[in-house]
């Protein structure tokens, strides 16, 4: 089996649960994703965030992101911010109707 894994390179990798699409990495003390939908392992978001938490909404994978004092819905699979940084904490971040990831469900 030649499958690509994920390198050596980061300070941290945050096990997810075993059907998780993706896995957090850290480097430098920013946060990134590596997708992992149960195939080769590829970095879709780079390590530029200060904090990334991985959550589920209507059966959906997201990140929620923060930069500063702000949180944003960040689409894990194209790296795109979803949504401004406009919350305070992740645990208020609502997803929009047209953010809804049609990449993975759980």
């Amino acid at each position: 089996m030649n499958r690509k894994i994920i390198p050596m390179k980061y300070d941290k990798i945050e096990p997810m649960s075993f059907n998780a699409p993706f896995l957090i990495v850290y480097n430098e003390n920013k946060a990134g994703v590596y997708s992992s939908p149960f195939g080769d392992c590829k970095m879709t978001v780079p390590c530029k965030y200060e904090e990334l938490k991985r959550f589920t909404s209507d059966g959906y994978f997201y990140c929620a992101v923060r930069k500063g004092n702000k949180w944003a819905i960040l689409d894990w699979y194209t790296g795109e911010e979803s949504t401004e940084y406009r919350w305070d904490s992740y645990k208020e971040l609502r997803v929009p109707r047209n953010t809804k990831s049609k990449f993975y469900e759980y």
